[in-house]
């Protein structure tokens, strides 16, 4: 089994506790997909290129949903 845990932008939102990841359980020989959860995410860490410093905008929420 391979467990996979993802966020958009950097990870500091999950870290610190304001985000949580996307969570997949995959199967290491076929790759299927045996679990899936999408968390919602009303935010995120990224870089502004104008300042070159990290920055917090307002993410794309993907609805909170969990499948098997």
């Amino acid at each position: 089994m391979i467990v996979i845990d993802a966020n958009f932008g950097f990870g500091e939102s999950v870290v610190s506790g304001e985000v949580t990841p996307d969570h997949f359980v995959v199967n290491k020989v076929t790759l299927d997909i045996l679990e899936r959860t999408i968390s919602t995410k009303l935010m995120c860490y990224t870089v502004d290129l104008k300042i070159q410093s990290r920055w917090r905008p307002r993410c794309r929420s993907s609805g909170s949903r969990s499948s098997a």
